[in-house]
């Protein structure tokens, strides 16, 4: 977790009024509708940040991350990486720029060729993206291992003859091969046994300050996400509802879905845990491809129906509004969310916040379109 301030770092990356929609499921009398995974997006990362992003399955968390690296374009909006729009950039330029923005993906095991050694997966991506000489490759890879914490004996394993954690370590070094500046994050460590997954943010949050890299982090995990993050992004049916200084947006969260995710969380004091509110979202999520108009937390917003279920939250949708402090919050009425009641500590927020087995990236088929 880097501490310097987003005011004293440039944005590397500015996602602006993004969407992508997908074409839904049609069916006997019914008409096609799309589906908007990420609706109206609107987020800036800086330069040596983390930025943690969570929500439900189903919220747009690793739709907003391809669409940021342009694995799946966005349908409209803008991307911009540095000072160039990637949104207009033609696909062999995006080619060459691969090697600035890289991914690790949540199952190490998918992601990599069964058949190949480490040595060679290595390898794969200094030959697509670098010019250095054989030998000055292979010297790489080993630097690689050992800066990742395995070494040079696991140059000729091959992935079935490791585990999960040090598979990732040798996700981690692939993506830091071609020594890019942002490395997108998408549930890292949620395939892990939490001893290894202790080892792994370690092990991310020395390489950020040792190479200066910027993360997009997603997560499930509220504890880990608190632990990694300087800004967390709270995102809901595609849209972001909250978004601030992790710090803040843990200690006073001014969104009503934000309160309820933390009170989920359960505290180790039993005395604590006992003597808190726990709020509870009412009913499922709404479909996708028919979201409630207005407020998309209306129809569940445990705060609307205490405030007597005012109308404004079901016709008018709620503008991301900031603080003077950076902590922004989309909702009408998000002072009277009271979040001091349900504050979790860097090491209380535990619990997880959607299923471990949600829908995963298709592994295979983007490092594929990656490399």
């Amino acid at each position: 977790m880097n501490t310097t301030t987003s005011g004293d770092r440039e944005p590397l990356v500015r996602v602006a009024n993004v969407t992508k929609s997908f074409r839904g499921a049609g069916g006997v009398g019914r008409r096609r509708k799309d589906v908007s995974a990420v609706d109206d997006v609107t987020l800036e990362i800086y330069e040596g940040e983390t930025l943690g992003l969570v929500g439900e399955s189903g919220s747009g968390k690793s739709t907003l991350a391809r669409a940021v690296l342009m694995l799946q374009p966005p349908t409209s909006g803008s991307v911009s990486f540095g000072t160039k729009d990637l949104t207009k950039t033609t696909k062999r330029a995006l080619r060459r720029m691969r090697s600035e923005m890289q991914l690790v993906f949540q199952d190490p095991f998918s992601s990599v060729n069964p058949r190949s050694t480490v040595e060679r997966i290595l390898l794969e991506p200094l030959e697509l993206h670098t010019s250095l000489t054989r030998s000055a490759r292979e010297a790489r890879v080993v630097e690689l291992l050992d800066q990742v914490g395995l070494g040079s004996k696991f140059l000729h394993r091959r992935p079935h003859e490791m585990s999960g954690g040090q598979l990732q370590r040798v996700a981690i070094a692939r993506a830091l091969a071609v020594q890019p500046r942002l490395v997108v994050l998408d549930e890292p460590v949620s395939a892990l046994d939490v001893s290894v997954q202790e080892q792994v943010i370690a092990l991310l949050d020395r390489l950020q300050n040792e190479l200066d890299l910027t993360y997009l982090f997603i997560a499930h995990d509220l504890a880990v996400v608190h632990a990694v993050s300087d800004r967390v992004a709270v995102m809901y049916l595609g849209q972001v509802v909250e978004i601030g200084p992790a710090s803040l947006l843990y200690s006073q969260p001014r969104h009503p879905y934000t309160v309820a995710l933390l009170s989920a969380a359960p505290i180790p004091d039993p005395l604590v845990e006992r003597s808190r509110e726990r709020i509870v979202l009412a009913g499922d999520i709404p479909d996708p491809a028919d979201p409630p108009t207005g407020c998309r937390l209306h129809t569940r917003c445990w705060l609307r129906s205490r405030l007597g279920n005012p109308e404004l939250c079901a016709s008018h949708r709620p503008a991301l509004t900031y603080t003077p402090d950076g902590h922004g919050a989309a909702c009408h009425f998000q002072d009277e969310t009271d979040g001091d009641r349900v504050a979790v500590g860097p090491t209380e927020a535990n619990a997880d916040q959607e299923t471990i087995g949600a829908e995963r990236i298709q592994e295979e088929a983007e490092m594929k379109e990656w490399t």
